[in-house]
This record gives structure tokens, sequence and C-alpha cells, in this order.
């Protein structure tokens, strides 16, 4: 009887111990794995809005595996795994290191980059803010790679002269890239654009994306992207549209011989002065151009802020037509004149019924 009543027992604990770890295992996976996503997704959230999407991506990532590291932990201990025997505690010491390394510091140069490359586009310009960004994120990695390294017992001196081995060799053979990098340098330098700038390049227009070392990314207007080399850069004509903060609207205008150009000239002037995108200095002009084979060309030229330039063009060829038909202004088309000789008249022409008809009269052909 006795020995019954202690079997039962030592089940019963045994069967209670199994159920607590099953709970214990419950708890862990049912309540961890979702609490961690979602700390995840806000820490995502945070840093996206604190910093870039990559910061985002990265810091969501490492709360989400970190938790779920505690959560194969709390599950090895429910079922009183004990893994130190099988793990030496230098190899956990710089496991422990590594994932630091990895999951820590490189989001932290990302995230110290974007805020290097805020300061400095705050004091000097947007160029100068990417180029500094762009360093330090660089200086980082290259630190933590080096870190991470070492942590591993690598020997960096024979990598570094693999490496300069390496690059000499690279060097020989892509003397194009190297070209491209000394451009960069002296675009940079120079300043001839920086980013947001309207530029034309040869045939392409579009505005600056990045200034690069080895090339210059550029948005058309039709939302192209297009990538262009330094060196062609360097070696081609660049027109910065938007390097002052006003343009001028050049619009060709031709009237018929029979108007008076003083009175056109008013109303021309009258339609720029009225137009309120105009600017009042400097002063907008009509300018004569020359005289053509059927009219007499002016050219308009009005001053606008250079935002506001393209409404102003659109907007002044506008007022222009309508003021013409309002006033009277004709605006002629081209034609032509026949003289038999130098002393002859014109040439006259005879429409015959066979012509009105659409046909052609019969008789002796040439």
């Amino acid at each position: 009887m006795n020995a019954s009543l202690w079997t039962a027992a030592w089940g019963g604990i045994f069967i209670g111990d199994r159920a607590m770890r099953a709970a214990w295992l419950i708890l862990y996976v049912g309540i961890g794995a979702p609490l961690f996503y979602g700390l995840g997704l806000w820490a995502r959230r945070v840093a996206t809005k604190r910093f870039s999407a990559w910061a985002g991506v990265a810091a969501g990532r490492v709360v989400f595996f970190a938790g779920l590291a505690l959560i194969a932990l709390g599950c090895l201990r429910a079922l009183r795994i004990d893994l130190r025997p099988l793990i030496q505690r230098g190899a956990v010491e710089t496991a422990l290191r590594c994932f630091v390394l990895l999951f820590v510091g490189v989001p932290a140069a990302y995230a110290l980059g974007r805020w290097a490359e805020r300061l400095a586009a705050r004091r000097w310009s947007a160029q100068h803010g990417m180029i500094v960004g762009k360093a330090v994120v660089y200086t980082g990695l290259g630190l933590v790679l080096v870190s991470f390294l070492r942590q591993l017992q690598f020997e960096i001196s024979p990598i570094l002269g693999a490496l300069g081995i390496v690059g000499v060799a690279v060097g020989f053979a892509s003397q194009t890239s190297f070209s491209n990098i000394i451009s960069g340098i002296f675009l940079i330098g120079e300043r001839s654009f920086e980013i947001n700038d309207v530029v034309a390049i040869g045939e392409v227009t579009g505005q600056v994306l990045s200034i690069d070392l080895m090339s210059v990314k550029l948005r058309t207007f039709d939302n192209r992207f297009v990538r262009i080399p330094n060196e062609t850069i360097v070696k081609s004509q660049v027109t910065n549209v938007s390097r002052f903060p006003i343009r001028r609207v050049d619009i060709n205008v031709s009237v018929a011989y029979k108007e008076d150009i003083g009175r056109v000239r008013t109303i021309l002037l009258g339609v720029a002065h009225r137009n309120p995108l105009c600017l009042e200095e400097p002063e907008p002009l009509v300018i004569f151009s020359g005289f053509g084979a059927s009219s007499i060309d002016l050219l308009v030229a009005a001053w606008a802020a250079k935002e506001d330039w393209m409404n102003l063009k659109n907007s002044l060829g506008e007022d222009i037509l309508a003021a013409f038909r309002r006033e009277g202004v004709v605006i002629p088309y081209p034609h032509l004149s026949l003289d038999a000789g130098e002393e002859a008249d014109a040439l006259s022409v005879r429409v015959t019924e066979s012509d009105k008809a659409g046909t052609i009269p019969e008789g002796p052909r040439t």
C-alpha cells in the first residue's frame, strides 16, 4: 500500500512537472514571439522616422532576432537543457561580441552617418552633407569590419598586404574608373552644380540627384534616371539652369509689315506688366529681332523667379495671343509672290470652271 502511494505521488509530480514545462514553452512561444515581433515593428517605425528606411529595417531586425534569442534561451531553460558543458566560455563571449558588432555597430554607423549628413547639409550644402555622411558611414563600417575580424582572431596585416597587391593590379586594369574618380574630385571642388540643381549636360537635362566619385545621377523631367560618368561631364559643356534665383523668358513674336511697331511694343509691354509672375526689376523688354520673309520679328524678354519660369512662359504666350486678337494685330503667315521678270507685274492666277470641278481640261501637254 505504501509503495503504491509513493508511486502515485511521484507519478503525479512527474506529470505536473511535464505540464509545467509545456506551459512555459507555450508561454515563451505563444506570447513571446508576437510580443517581440510587435516590438520589432515599433522599433522599425521609430528608426525610420528619425533616421532612414535602412536604419528602420536594421533596428526592427535587431529587436526581433534578439527577442528570438531570448525565447530560445527560455525554451532551453524550460526543458532543463544545460548547454554550458558543450560551449566554452571564451566561445560564448566571442559570439556575443560579434553579435553586438554586427547588429549594433552597423546600424549605429548608418545612424551616425545620417546625423552627420544632416548637420553638414545644414551648415554648408546638400552635396557636402552627402559627402560627409558617406565618409562617416564607410569609416564606421570599416572599423566594424576590422573589429569583427580581430574578434575571430584574423591577422589584419596579411589581409592589408594582399589588398594592396590586388589594388595595384586593379588600378592598372581600371584606368577609366580612376579617371572618373579624379574628375569627380574636380567636380566636387569646383561646385559648378549641386544637388537639386537643374542642369543640361549635352543632350540631357534634368535635376541632380547625387554627385558621386564615379558619376553624376540625374532625373529628367519625364522621370527617367540618367547616370553620366564624371569624365564625360568634365569634357562636356554644362549649363546650370537653376544656379541663379531669377531667369528670363524669351518669346519670339511676329507681326505683319503693316502694323505700327510702337503700338505693338506698347501692347506687349502692357501684357508683361499685367502678368503677376513677371518681375518689375529687371523690367521686361521688347527687342527688335529683324525683318523676316513675311513679318517683322520681335523678342519679348520678361524675368521671373526660377520656380515660376515655366508658368510665366505659358501664361505670357497665352496673354500675348489674346491681346493681339483683342487689338486687331495681325500675326502673318508665310506667302509667296511669283514674278515673270524683273520689271514685269506679278503673275495672275485664274481659276477656271474645270479647276473648280476638280478636272484637268484636255489640250496639248508638254
